[in-house]
């Protein structure tokens, strides 16, 4: 769990609390599914017991994003997929793919923005 007030001291502007607060929910529920590897170096237990793990995170102004990560031949849990659609209507998600030779995954931007944010963008900025 990261505090606001650790975000307040390493993003300037700050993003709202409770943008951090959902951040945290939702961290916490992903890591504590037990098909989410939670290792440094998840690939081979996603390869061999069809797991998930979340690959990147990312907290900035606007907006909270997961990166989340499984073997291709394998499917995400679909009440963690589940769990991005059925967050708050005050909150924009925006979901994208991403595809890999074995290892494949999505990306789950949050945000209360007008506009839509380029996700290919986000999670290139993401791995900087």
């Amino acid at each position: 769990m990261i505090s606001y007030s650790q975000v307040k001291c390493a993003i300037t502007p700050p993003p709202p609390k409770h943008l951090v607060d959902l951040f945290n929910e939702l961290n916490e529920s992903i890591t504590a599914h037990p098909k989410c590897v939670n290792d440094k170096n998840p690939f081979e237990q996603l390869i061999e017991n069809k797991r998930f793990c979340i690959s990147a995170t990312s907290i900035q102004s606007n907006y909270i994003a997961f990166v989340l990560g499984k073997h291709c031949s394998s499917e995400f849990p679909a009440e963690i997929i589940k769990m991005f659609f059925d967050i708050d209507s005050k909150y924009k998600l925006q979901f994208g793919e991403i595809p890999g030779d074995q290892i494949d995954g999505c990306i789950c931007l949050i945000h209360q923005q007008e506009e839509d944010y380029d996700l290919q963008k986000t999670y290139f900025d993401i791995y900087e």
